[in-house]
């Protein structure tokens, strides 16, 4: 070096001189620095430096910072080509970049920052490196992935729009297009909000609103689609901020939620709705009565539960059809609607039954108003293709939580309401009462007793003979239920065979009842007894339970008992309910070796061709004929009528409430086949109607 050189050396190394006080910070700050003389010798370079060039500390002696530089090896003078960047307005100290040499032959570029300085008479000067690839490599890297985010949201199924600060699109993919039925150039620079249905303007208007307050947002709005036609789209929208942090624009996603929501829709029909009426179904109506509980016991405030059924609906099904019979639930229903309010929840209980609960009405005194409202419109005639159907409804109120203290107890109240409203004349609503309460109690307490009755073999059959009209002989039985409870002394048949059918529990006590009369009809004939054919009641889920058959036949496989002397005798009712199916298994009980009777034939409304079709051998009529003879002259023409219809078909007559003698004579010259009633016997304990059979005759 030459000696201005090593005095340029010197005074940098001077800890009090600026240079080096400036040299120092720029090296503690990380900077990559070289000081050179005004000829761009190297007086001094740090490790980020050599490191950024590629030197090695025994090439810094004599070397120029040209070597490194394209730019000042470029240059015909270096001296003022190194003045020229100290120079250079383009920073606060000169800033430009430069081309650096590597040492493996590669190149990058730089900042290059001179600072030009004289000390003494030696100018130096400080130069700055500041790499670039690294830099130019993340911008790269930010472009890359701007682009591809680009091509995703360019060929993703969803709709993307990028919207300005001032609500204009502009930016759009093809999905976006596609789902509006228009191309970007109708598109690109026209207002976001006005591509959507009018009626969402307030949607739109809060979902803008939470985007201009920084917030992600997300709306279900509607749109028109590429056919015209109304569809419903999912927005979800995100603020857009620049590096100052202000909004921008709005960057959105848009799907089509149309089918997917109608998907949801029928699902949710199917699960909660009724589907002939479209009310609410059980499962809906439980969950609106849990939350009316709930809200009631909050705000100390009533409501009301209504439990309609339609009067004598099956007659109009049996005189109709059923189809037409739906068109009335379905009309009604309408009805229904028009006089309770949207807060009210109506429900399709079952069948002809429909439960309205008042969730919110204003006194609960107002509810007999709505009642009798809903009495009026439903008594209204439905009009239907040619015909008139004139119906009439009864209603059972109860009320939450004077009644009831669960939804369960509630529509069980209102049940009880609505069948003392039919009990009462029909067409009329009742409310719940102590009375019905106690009635209610005392049900439950015979459920609970019944039972346990089994168990405990509380029950016993007697037998009430039916005779020959002619001569008093004693032809056949039926065994009747009775039961002598410990807790409530002797219950009427009237009162716990209804209950039993109603809980269920008839289907056991049948059973018992026809293991009984077998056991009593075998141990009849041990005795050497005359035998007569016994009958046995059978409800309707009796019958038609899935145990019923077989039950008969492993009672048939454990005895030796002959089917000829039991007789099963089924309701005219029940024959009607699913006519095929009971049709299909009476064959079969009759293969058995069963006989079959109708009981209370005339009551209901089976047709002539029907009882052709069915395998019986007896029709029993109604007492409640029987009690009108021989005065009345409605009660002669359906009595003749039946027994003449019998002798027609093959069948033999029974005729049950015979009380006096009048009634025993005209039956008899009518021609019916077995008299049954009081005017002969009551129904009596088995070893006293074996002293009848030992006596073999009644003479009243």
């Amino acid at each position: 070096m030459t000696g201005g050189n090593m005095e340029v050396i010197d005074l940098a190394r001077q800890r009090n001189n600026p240079v080096y006080q400036l040299v120092a910070l720029l090296e503690e700050l990380g900077e990559a620095v070289a000081v050179t003389d005004r000829l761009a010798h190297l007086v001094h370079i740090n490790l980020s430096a050599q490191r950024m060039l590629g030197i090695v500390g025994e090439e810094i002696a004599g070397a120029s910072l040209a070597e490194w530089v394209e730019e000042l090896a470029a240059a015909p003078n270096v001296e003022l080509a190194l003045s020229e960047y100290a120079m250079i307005p383009r920073g606060p100290n000169g800033e430009r970049t430069v081309t650096l040499r590597q040492r493996n032959g590669g190149t990058n570029r730089a900042d290059f920052l001179v600072c030009r300085t004289e000390l003494g008479d030696a100018a130096i000067c400080v130069c700055l490196f500041r790499d670039l690839s690294e830099i130019n490599r993340a911008q790269e890297q930010m472009l890359d992935a701007q682009r591809l985010v680009r091509s995703i949201l360019h060929n993703t199924s969803e709709g993307y729009v990028l919207i300005d600060a001032s609500g204009m699109i502009t930016d759009i993919n093809p999905a976006f297009e596609a789902m509006c039925g228009r191309n970007a150039m109708d598109l690109l620079d026209s207002r976001f909000d006005r591509l959507f249905d009018g009626r969402d303007k307030k949607t739109i208007e809060g979902l803008v609103t939470k985007l201009e307050k920084g917030r992600t947002a997300s709306a279900e709005i509607g749109f028109q689609g590429a056919n015209g036609e109304s569809r419903l789209g999912l927005f979800k929208g995100a603020p857009l901020f620049d590096a100052r942090d202000e909004r921008v624009g709005i960057f959105g996603l848009i799907t089509d939620v149309t089918e997917a929501k109608e998907r949801e829709r029928k699902i949710e029909q199917l699960a909660y709705f009724d589907p002939l009426t479209e009310l609410a179904n059980r499962s809906l109506l439980r969950d609106k009565l849990e939350q009316a509980t709930l809200f009631s016991q909050r705000s100390q405030r009533k409501f009301a539960l209504l439990f309609l059924d339609l009067d004598r609906f099956k007659h109009v099904n049996d005189t109709y059809n059923h189809p037409l019979g739906d068109q009335v639930l379905q009309e009604v229903a309408q009805r229904i609607r028009q006089v309770v309010r949207r807060s009210d929840v109506v429900s399709r209980f079952g069948g002809d039954e429909f439960v309205i609960g008042l969730v919110e009405p204003k006194r609960i005194e107002d509810v007999a108003l709505v009642a009798e409202k809903l009495l009026e419109i439903v008594a209204r005639p439905v009009a239907l293709d040619d015909k008139t159907v004139h119906i009439t409804t009864s209603i059972g109120i109860s009320v939450f939580p004077d009644d009831a203290s669960s939804v369960d107890e509630l529509i069980r109240n209102a049940d009880l309401a609505m069948y003392q409203a039919k009990e009462e004349g029909r067409a009329r609503y009742s409310y719940f009462t102590e009375t019905l309460n106690d009635r209610v109690r005392r049900r439950r307490e015979m459920e609970r007793q019944m039972r346990q009755a089994l168990e405990n073999e509380e029950f016993v059959l007697h037998y009430q003979p039916k005779v020959d009209g002619n001569n008093g002989r004693i032809i056949g039985a039926e065994a009747l239920i009775r039961w002598q409870s410990p807790a409530m002394g002797f219950v009427s048949p009237a009162d716990f065979i209804p209950l039993a059918e109603e809980t269920g529990m008839i289907v056991p006590i049948g059973e018992w009842v026809l293991k009984q009369a077998s056991k009593q009809i075998r141990e009849w004939k041990r005795q050497g007894l005359q035998l007569v054919p016994v009958a046995v009641n059978v409800s309707g889920m009796q019958l038609h339970h899935p145990e019923f058959k077989p039950q008969l036949q492993k009672m048939l496989a454990k005895s030796d008992m002959v089917t000829e002397w039991l007789e099963l005798e089924i309701t005219e009712s029940t024959l009607m309910k699913d006519v095929e199916l009971t049709i299909a298994l009476l064959h079969e009980l009759r293969g058995m070796g069963f006989m079959l009777s109708v009981d209370d034939f005339g009551t209901g409304y089976s047709s002539f061709s029907y009882l052709t079709r069915f395998p019986i051998n007896i029709l029993k009529i109604d007492q409640s004929f029987v009690c009108d003879l021989p005065d009345k002259k409605s009660a002669i023409t359906i009595v003749s009528a039946i027994a003449n219809m019998a002798k027609s078909l093959g069948l033999k007559t029974v005729a049950e409430g015979v009380e006096t003698r009048e009634q025993a004579e005209f039956l008899t010259r009518l021609g019916c086949d077995q008299l049954q009633g009081y005017f002969y016997s009551r129904p009596v304990p088995a070893d006293d109607f074996a002293r009848l059979l030992e006596k073999g005759a009644i003479v009243p």
